[in-house]
């Protein structure tokens, strides 16, 4: 596992890549919020770089030291069957895990930097608190390897799936998936999870599959982005939008108020 970690470089050029080339489409696409959208976007890449770098430091220790211990077991299925179970089963953990995030003070103190961002792009991706990722690799990533074990070439497959589908959740295009939509999570689906409105608070958990948000009755129709506000009611300013980004006094500040999206 230790040496798919070390091979993680060779990816971030197509990431940047992509993330690059998809950013100017939404820039030309909606031209009426060009100017602040590109204001917003810098913030959140040179957020998401910093805390990145750092979250992704103290992922990298964790799945060292879980490494050492031997607990990892090969995986004996092949590469399509572990990919497909793993991106189910990852999707599973991940739908109780987010839901946990909204419901459960500390970790809403975490999660809710990410939903501060009021003109949800393809870089909010990346608006993420620096312990989002040792914790979803502690608490959804190895549980899973776990019990399916470890595939070195389906691990790296899954990993760019999860790329492709966080893009595709916040990506600021209007983009209507038809019946293909019942399916997959697509831009529509998740920007209502980042709504504003009440009727839609608590809901559209998913990041592969909405059907889990059927199963468990977190479902919300998708809708044009166009018509969906998002952000956090209470963080009106933009040192109540940033302030959660900063550890421990953010989350100290923010476990004291309800989720509120």
């Amino acid at each position: 596992m230790i040496d798919y970690i070390l091979i993680q470089h060779k990816k971030w050029l197509i990431i940047l890549a992509v993330l690059v080339l998809v950013t100017i489409v939404e820039i030309v696409a909606d031209r009426s919020r060009a100017r602040s959208g590109w204001a917003n976007r810098i913030f959140n890449i040179g957020a998401g770089s910093i805390l990145l770098v750092l979250g992704g430091y103290m992922g990298f220790q964790l799945t060292v030291a879980l490494e050492r211990l031997n607990i990892f077991p090969e995986a004996t299925l092949n590469t399509l069957a572990y990919v497909l179970l793993f991106v189910l089963m990852q999707d599973l953990v991940y739908y109780f895990y987010h839901r946990l995030q909204h419901s459960w003070p500390w970790l809403w103190g975490i999660h809710k930097f990410h939903h501060t961002d009021s003109d949800v792009n393809i870089t909010t991706s990346y608006r993420t608190h620096v312990l989002e990722q040792p914790l979803q690799t502690l608490l959804i990533s190895v549980p899973v390897v776990l019990f399916l074990g470890y595939h070195q070439q389906g691990f790296f497959l899954v990993t760019f799936i999860n790329l492709f589908f966080l893009y595709i959740g916040h990506v600021r295009l209007n983009l209507n998936l038809g019946p293909l939509g019942h399916i997959f999570v697509g831009p529509r689906f998740h920007h209502v999870h980042h709504s504003t409105r009440p009727e839609h608070v608590n809901r559209n958990f998913a990041q592969f599959f909405p059907f889990l948000d059927r199963i468990f009755g977190t479902y919300a129709t998708p809708e044009s982005i166009n018509d969906v506000r998002t952000g956090v009611p209470e963080c009106t300013t933009r040192r109540d939008q940033w302030l959660p980004m900063i550890w421990p006094f953010g989350i100290l500040r923010a476990a004291h108020k309800r989720p509120a999206s």
